[in-house]
């Protein structure tokens, strides 16, 4: 997230999506592969190991040239790129349930 930016409920809402998306990856990966057409286990693989849910440094970069491309496209604004950081996990609002 990016710094100064208050996201509220969402930010712990999607951190949560993901924590419990990777700990039931075997799960969707059995209920999703048939239809796919694919191998169960490759499925939880893919999930577990070959996806990635953050942003390291590779990512950012992709993600600034990205921009810089719609920039010059004229399909983002020109403006300073600011990249988000890495920031833990808020905790859970309240009223917020399972």
């Amino acid at each position: 997230m990016r710094e100064g930016v208050d996201l509220g409920k969402v930010a712990w809402a999607l951190g949560e999506a993901k924590r419990r998306g990777l700990r039931r990856a075997g799960v969707i990966a059995q209920r999703e592969a048939a239809g796919l057409g694919l191998d169960a286990g490759f499925c939880r693989r893919y999930l577990s190991d070959i996806l990635h849910f953050d942003l390291g440094p590779r990512e950012r970069a992709g993600l600034h040239h990205y921009y810089t491309l719609a920039s010059e496209l004229g399909l983002a604004p020109a403006r300073a790129w600011r990249c988000a950081t890495t920031t833990p996990p808020p905790s859970p609002p309240s009223e917020v349930g399972p």
